[in-house]
């Protein structure tokens, strides 16, 4: 006992010279994290009054002269000299709760295979539609946090409305950001563009090295991959929203680009044997009625091509 309170003593000696390192504070915080001090058991005044007579304890003790303080608690002379030397430590010991961790966020994914479709509901209420042969991933519980969701892909976003709490999608080098809005955003891998399209709110979409576009309703951005354009140009945004109900919308856009989507969409595989037509510009609009069959007839008479079709595998030439 007479060897912990020497130890003590050393302690108090250095706080009160200044010559205690972080490693000896850390001893006495841990020392005073052992007493079994109950906050009822100790009033203001009592603490009040035990602190100024610890002071005058230590004034005396390290000038050399007798200390006076026999009449204190043993615990209590501790600790309110603790509390006198290091700031508070005694306040700390009996007020102090450890802060709010932040939940960790989680995630999910989901997955389309060619030819589905997928719906989502994010913990938020809002709403979000897969197209085939799509990679979602979105937070279980983004708590206050801004929501963030990445895709790979395809997908409809029917975002509920919340000022302090945004929304960003990040598809491969767009960063799409709004707080409520509906739009649609296609970030294929093997498509030569991204796109965003929105139908009902407002957008911010940042590119890179560039300064971020503001979309709104009817408004799309095209953004090419491989020399980093971006354009802005008016669209009927109902059509291009149209393929949650199985219909396209293909304007101006190469052969091989169009088979790709209706490779996602027929789950097909499709071979282009004739290398000029692999970048003859396309124009097509179907309903989401028509087979593949009906789609590449109406495709056949457009860009002059014949094709065959056996089981899933189809070949175009000229």
């Amino acid at each position: 006992m007479n060897d912990q309170q020497d130890d003590l003593n050393e302690l108090y000696r250095k706080v009160f010279q200044g010559s205690a390192s972080p490693g000896d504070k850390e001893k006495l915080v841990q020392w005073m994290a052992g007493l079994d001090i109950r906050r009822e058991d100790i009033s203001e005044a009592t603490l009040a009054d035990e602190q100024r007579r610890s002071r005058l304890a230590l004034h005396e003790r390290f000038n050399g002269q007798q200390a006076r303080v026999r009449h204190l608690r043993p615990w209590m002379a501790a600790a309110s000299v603790a509390a006198v030397l290091l700031g508070g430590l005694l306040v700390w010991k009996i007020n102090f709760r450890p802060p709010a961790k932040v939940p960790d966020i989680r995630y999910a994914d989901i997955y389309t295979k060619a030819g589905e479709r997928k719906m989502v509901t994010l913990q938020d209420s809002s709403r979000i539609v897969l197209n085939s042969s799509t990679h979602l991933r979105y937070p279980l519980n983004a708590g206050n946090q801004a929501r963030k969701v990445y895709l790979e892909g395809q997908a409809y976003f029917d975002v509920r409305h919340d000022n302090g709490q945004p929304f960003i999608v990040y598809a491969g080098k767009l960063e799409v950001r709004v707080l409520g809005t509906s739009f649609d955003v296609s970030n294929y891998t093997e498509d030569k563009d991204a796109s965003v399209t929105v139908a009902s709110g407002k957008v911010a979409v940042a590119v890179p090295a560039a300064a971020a576009h503001t979309l709104l309703p009817g408004e799309q951005l095209t953004y090419d991959k491989k020399n980093g354009v971006a354009d802005e140009h008016t669209v009927d945004a109902s059509a291009y929203l149209s393929w949650q109900k199985g219909a396209q919308v293909f304007r101006n856009k190469e052969l091989r680009e169009v088979c790709r989507s209706l490779e996602r969409n027929y789950g097909v595989k499709i071979h282009i044997k004739t290398p000029a037509l692999e970048k003859q510009k396309m124009n097509l609009r179907t309903k989401g009625t028509e087979d593949i069959a009906g789609v590449l007839k109406m495709l056949a008479v457009t860009g002059e091509f014949r094709y065959s079709i056996k089981d899933t595998t189809i070949v175009l030439w000229k």
